[in-house]
């Protein structure tokens, strides 16, 4: 059970940051200019990437823990404080001008 539970964690995992980064770039307008609204393909691997050592680190806790009822809230608390640290470091990373249009 906690390898289907880890699986299905890092496929969510993906797909959060992906709609996460689509959201900044498209509708936030965040990101580099020079790469447009295409820009969220640069930036998913790149922010999945750099916030992987989180979560491989939140893997671990939450297999330390030996309550399989629990782990599944451990797994969406842990990934909705890696997203809201994910999002206000993007913004706060990204300097951007507005775009002309």
């Amino acid at each position: 059970m906690k390898y289907l539970q880890s699986l299905i964690y890092l496929i969510v995992f993906g797909c959060a940051v992906g709609l996460l980064m689509y959201a900044n770039t498209n509708y936030l307008n965040k990101g580099d200019p020079k790469f447009g609204k295409g820009g969220w393909e640069i930036y998913w691997p790149l922010w999945s990437a750099f916030y992987a050592p989180l979560l491989l680190i939140g893997f671990a806790f939450i297999w330390i823990r030996r309550d399989p009822r629990r782990s599944v809230t451990l797994h969406l608390v842990y990934l909705l404080l890696v997203l809201v640290v994910m999002e206000v470091s993007f913004v706060v990373d990204i300097q951007c001008q507005p775009r002309q249009q």
